[in-house]
């Protein structure tokens, strides 16, 4: 019993939790609309939208070097926006996946606990889809959501593990309830946690293959932010009124 509980809750987060990658942002950036968006602490404002650079709503004047880097700038964030939002969903669906499936073993799988869980699950998906994603099915959200080493940031890592919990506390009376029913009308207390520690255990080798495949995601999205980076110190260094550009500041 103790394999299965750790095993599905534990996947909510692993698949991200031991990405070695830092991520600092320093400045606030977004992308509405493919529009990229910087805005520095002199309350200067950068946009960039895949053809022209403004700064303050003037146009920059590049050269063709500097083009290159400003184009790799702005495609290397419009990978990372969609790159980022499927990692949280997938992250999402897993430990949904993950918790049902232990609570159907004990409950059933068309029990209302599991359909209760399941719901809750969609619920959250659903939400962090609305969050990422506008109406048209561009992505849309903040990068400095995206600091203190955590691609999807403290907040959503939070808020993740508080509606695990909630879902797992709100259910501890129906759980309980149906492992006295195996107990009592099964066969008995050994033959249950048997059967419960081989669950898990399969469970477990299923999901970490699962979980391993988002951490490479994670691992690639931070490649590809390290390239960002560089590019951003280019510019920064090479373009008239960019000095203080600074948004990102990755170590892996």
């Amino acid at each position: 019993m103790k394999r299965l509980l750790l095993t599905s809750l534990l996947f909510s987060t692993s698949a991200l939790a031991h990405n070695e990658c830092n991520v600092h942002v320093d400045q606030q950036v977004s992308l509405e609309n493919r529009v990229l968006t910087v805005r520095f602490a002199d309350d200067q404002e950068l946009k960039m939208n895949g053809q022209t650079v403004t700064l303050n709503g003037q146009t920059l004047s590049l050269t063709a070097s500097q083009q290159a880097d400003a184009q790799g700038y702005y495609q290397g964030f419009m990978h990372a926006a969609p790159a980022t939002a499927d990692i949280a969903l997938d992250a999402i669906g897993l430990a949904g996946e993950a918790v049902a499936k232990a609570f159907g073993e004990i409950s059933g799988e068309d029990s209302d606990l599991v359909e209760d869980i399941s719901a809750e699950f969609n619920e959250l998906r659903n939400e962090m889809h609305q969050r990422f994603y506008d109406d048209n099915g561009n992505v849309r959200f903040s990068f400095n959501d995206m600091d203190n080493g955590d691609f999807l940031g403290a907040e959503f890592e939070e808020e993740f593990e508080e509606r695990i919990e909630s879902v797992v506390e709100r259910s501890v009376g129906g759980l309980l309830m149906a492992i006295g029913s195996q107990m009592l009308f099964g066969d008995g207390m050994d033959a249950f946690e048997a059967r419960m520690e081989k669950f898990g255990e399969d469970m477990e080798k299923q999901m970490e293959a699962r979980a391993d495949q988002i951490e490479l995601r994670a691992n690639e999205l931070c490649e590809s932010l390290a390239s960002v980076d560089e590019y951003e110190t280019r510019l920064s260094e090479s373009v008239d009124g960019l000095s203080e550009l600074n948004v990102l500041t990755v170590t892996h």
